[in-house]
């Protein structure tokens, strides 16, 4: 019997998912969101600005040649971002201690109990850590016990280094560099540029397009023009989603490529749900500290993009969050560019440029009010003055992007960095961890979110999963 298949959200992972099940003989539909600032749209007239990948996201290689990408694709896939991490001194263990939470994630058994994952990855970790040298457990136990300042003001690397590599560890969450516990965090950063695959940044436009081209050639269907107006559950299984005009759509399996806080926000009220779910999918849990500020330009300084990353050093990070604890917002925020558009008539008029920020460090309560955006922009553009001065003097339009996704969420919180590692490296919900219906699975968290390391293969978990399952059930 052939199974059929609803993806909500047809993001990279949705997509990817779409395609690989579409080819195993599954019947594939997706439906997007009508969530604001997941599509391609106009922040002034003629000025374009889409998905943006906030930190370098790795395509895995395998994706890249099933799908055969790269003759689907226009232009090269390749973008080439340094890794930070090569500097560091004990580079060699950190890859050591990565291989050895990716096995754990290749081989746990499939426990659904939260505290059963942990006991399990505790001892099998620890016999995987007795087979290392001394110094690879000796900095295991610094990664778990020591902070992130503490760690890298240990060893001879400069400031900016210093700075670009806590960036990357910490933009996007509510980790704390300070907090005991949080040179944890520099593992799962890492991991995104160790993968076996291509690394993008910036655009994600692009590559989105390239996905469903290919969807549409394995014959998935897209229900276009329409979104998610309700969901029906029975029995702990969703049983169909109605659409704002009135249709009905039934499947076996449901996949969600969305934040499933934003989610079960919109959707899941009314739903019986377990305690322990709901005490997680609070708007706590979601605040959105970084907002993603648009740009239009006539002129672009020569070095622009050189540094991606606006932090001199780990003092300008940690004033800048100290900044917004105490006022509400930064005077000076921590500033990445992740987009620059060039030569591009369908993102700017000629002799234009498009230029993707994204701030850190700014009060998530403000963010609707228009003197607060204003105000976000204004913080932003002096924040890039200090590198680049000609910027102000160049910009014609400005506007801020809403985010949708899990960026406020603190990923190594300062305690326990080893559960909080378990949670970021095989906590993911594409097995149908934590997920409160049998039937629905997380491929992935959209768009804002995808260079998280758990979802760096979610598509493809899923599209294996189901294909057992169905294999199973035949």
């Amino acid at each position: 019997m052939t199974q059929t298949i609803l993806i909500m959200g047809g993001q990279i992972q949705g997509l990817i998912a779409a395609s690989l099940m579409a080819k195993q003989g599954m019947q594939v539909q997706v439906i997007d969101f009508d969530y604001q600032g997941d599509d391609y749209r106009e922040f002034a007239k003629g000025h374009h600005t889409g998905p943006v990948t906030h930190m370098p996201f790795a395509l895995p290689q395998s994706i890249v040649d099933e799908l055969d990408l790269k003759s689907h694709t226009q232009g090269d896939l390749n973008h080439s971002i340094e890794n930070p991490f090569e500097s560091l001194p004990f580079y060699d263990g950190l890859c050591q201690l990565l291989k050895a939470f990716r096995s754990l994630d290749d081989n746990r058994p499939a426990y659904k109990e939260k505290a059963w994952r942990d006991a399990w990855g505790t001892f099998e970790l620890g016999r995987i850590l007795a087979g290392y040298d001394a110094k690879t457990q000796a900095l295991f136990a610094q990664s778990t016990t020591l902070s992130l300042v503490e760690l890298l003001n240990a060893v001879d690397i400069d400031e900016a280094l210093k700075a670009k590599i806590t960036a990357q560890c910490i933009l996007g969450s509510r980790t704390d560099p300070n907090a005991m516990g949080s040179a944890a965090s520099i593992l799962p950063a890492m991991a995104v540029f160790e993968n076996e695959g291509i690394l993008i940044q910036g655009s994600l436009n692009p590559l989105l397009k390239t996905l469903k081209q290919i969807a549409m050639i394995y014959g998935v269907q897209f229900i276009e023009g329409q979104t998610i107006a309700t969901i029906e559950q029975s029995n702990g299984e969703i049983t169909s989603i109605t659409t704002d005009g009135g249709e009905q759509l039934h499947a076996d399996y449901f996949v969600l490529d969305s934040d499933p806080v934003v989610f079960f926000e919109q959707f899941g009220q009314g739903f019986s749900m377990p305690p322990a779910f709901n005490n997680r999918v609070i708007q706590s849990q979601n605040i959105r500290e970084s907002v993603h500020v648009q740009l239009s330009l006539n002129a672009l300084p020569s070095d622009l993009g050189a540094q991606t990353i606006l932090a001199p050093s780990i003092e300008y990070i940690i004033n800048a969050r100290t900044d917004y604890k105490r006022d509400g917002g930064s005077q000076l925020p921590v500033c990445s560019i992740i987009n620059i558009t060039k030569h591009n008539d369908d993102a700017a008029p000629n002799g234009h440029y498009v230029l993707d920020v994204l701030s850190h460090y700014f009060d998530p309560q403000l963010r609707n009010d228009a003197g607060a955006c204003k105000a976000q922009i204004m913080t932003t553009i002096q924040a890039l003055a200090k590198l680049y001065p000609d910027i102000p003097d160049s910009i014609t339009h400005s506007a801020i992007r809403p985010m949708n996704s899990q960026a406020g969420q603190a990923n190594i919180m300062g305690s326990m960095a080893l559960l909080q590692l378990f949670k970021v490296f095989f906590g993911h919900h594409a097995m149908g961890y934590d997920i409160p219906f049998n039937n629905l699975l997380v491929a992935g968290y959209g768009n804002e979110a995808c260079n998280h390391y758990h979802v760096y293969n979610g598509g493809a978990r899923v599209a294996n999963l189901l294909h057992s399952l169905s294999n199973n059930a035949t």
